[in-house]
C-alpha cells in the first residue's frame, strides 16, 4: 500500500528570520502569496507531508526572507522569490539546511 501524503500550508509574517515546525520527511513544494487570502506581510509555504498517523517528529525549517536591496545573510543558498503584492520578497535557507544533490 502506497504511503498517505497531504499538502499543509503554514503562513507566516515576514521577518528576517522564519522557523517553521514541519513532520520529518516533509517536502517544501512551493512559497508565495495568495491574494485576498493572505494579509500584507505575509507569505505561506505549501509542504508534501507523510502519513501522520501516530505521533509525529517534528523538525524546525528555518529560513530568512530578504526584501529587495537588503543584505543577505552570510552563507545563505536562495530558495526562492516570491512576489507578495506591491513587494517581492527573496526566501534563502542556512547553508547547513539546504537540499543536498
Amino acid at each position: 500500500m502506497a504511503e498517505k501524503r497531504t499538502i499543509h500550508k503554514h503562513v507566516v509574517k515576514v521577518a528576517a528570520r522564519v522557523r517553521i515546525y514541519v513532520p520529518a520527511g516533509s517536502k517544501l513544494l512551493l512559497v508565495g502569496w495568495q491574494e485576498g487570502r493572505m494579509e500584507n506581510g505575509e507569505i505561506g509555504f505549501w509542504y508534501e507531508v507523510p502519513d501522520l498517523s501516530g505521533d509525529p517528529c517534528l523538525s524546525p525549517q528555518e529560513f530568512f526572507v530578504v526584501g529587495t536591496g537588503d543584505i543577505v545573510p552570510e552563507g545563505a543558498v536562495s530558495v526562492v522569490s516570491v512576489i507578495a503584492g506591491h513587494y517581492v520578497w527573496h526566501v534563502y535557507m542556512p547553508l547547513s539546511e539546504a537540499p543536498r544533490g
